[in-house]
């Protein structure tokens, strides 16, 4: 099983970009603060994921046509646009989940998309999940530091604030959800979450962690569309040959082994309603081969809020 790279875009730009690593043990740090040696080789093994503020997303649902599944990402921008108050050119619309005549989608803007393409070849990532933040821990989890919170309600569901903003945000999730309310959280005191909810604390169970020891499963990924990376054979093989001939040379000297026993290895083993409705999910998913970044026209583009808030 190979290892997981997270990388967190911060909110502000003049604020640090995160790693973390999933391995047996737990490392983190500043991208890219780690040796170069060693980076190349995560880039290379590993399943990235990249995960953005979620205040740069909102997140709708939206009942579909009946038209064949391989057209929804088309009409997905008209079935929306009557919901949203800018030029639906100016977004990127990016079906996370399709559940027979239901589509939710996460809506962003062109700008963060072509902003995170580029960071991405910058940094020669060739593959890659990007997802909001929230999407990094598991269903049912709240984790918060001096700065922000991330809450997942579920595997479409969540939100992202500041510290200042958190109350409100998570009032507006418990306004929501009428049922009773079951809360594991890292980093947040859970009478502070119960001064939170105010005269709904009675609603909640809350159980409090140390730490997340299980990372989040992203739900879809927002590099589709123009986005999605494009498969470059010719890289591909570029790598595996070296990777190939390495294993070839290994064999050899250990007196077994062949050529096409090493192929299969890395073959196997090194890769790894009715029309119109909506609704917006308030509190509110990987390309594995080797890949160039597909890049649309060069048009401008302004931050969406994310709905209700």
């Amino acid at each position: 099983m190979s290892s997981m790279l997270e990388i967190f875009f911060p909110l502000c730009a003049a604020d640090p970009i995160r790693w973390q690593r999933h391995t047996p043990d737990v490392e983190h740090g500043i991208w890219p603060d780690v040796a170069d040696e060693r980076l190349q080789q995560w880039l290379q093994t590993d399943a990235i994921r990249l995960y953005i503020p979620g205040e740069w997303i909102s997140v709708w649902q939206v009942e579909l046509p009946d038209v064949p599944r391989k057209q929804i990402p088309t009409i997905l921008p008209a079935l929306l646009e009557e919901e949203l108050n800018q030029d639906i050119d100016e977004l990127h619309f990016a079906p996370l989940k399709i559940d027979q005549q239901l589509a939710t989608v996460a809506v962003i803007h062109q700008q963060h998309m072509r902003n995170i393409a580029q960071w991405l070849q910058a940094n020669g990532i060739t593959r890659a999940t990007v997802a909001p933040d929230w999407m990094s821990i598991p269903c049912g989890f709240m984790a918060g530091d001096a700065q922000r919170v991330i809450c997942r309600i579920d595997e479409c569901r969540g939100w992202s604030a500041g510290r200042a903003l958190a109350p409100v945000m998570f009032r507006a999730q418990l306004n929501e959800q009428n049922l009773p309310i079951s809360l594991t959280v890292v980093g947040i005191a859970p009478e502070e979450l119960s001064a939170w909810a105010g005269a709904d604390a009675e609603r909640l169970t809350v159980t409090a962690l140390p730490a997340i020891t299980t990372y989040g499963e992203s739900e879809g990924n927002l590099l589709t569309g123009p986005w999605q990376p494009r498969v470059s054979y010719r890289k591909q093989w570029a790598r595996w040959r070296v990777m190939i001939s390495a294993d070839i040379a290994d064999s050899g000297c250990a007196g077994s082994g062949t050529g096409r026993d090493v192929m299969e290895r890395q073959r196997t083993g090194g890769a790894k309603p009715h029309p119109g409705g909506k609704k917006v999910l308030n509190t509110v998913p990987g390309a594995e081969a080797d890949c160039e970044f597909a890049f649309p026209g060069d048009d401008g583009a302004e931050k969406i809020s994310p709905a209700g808030r």
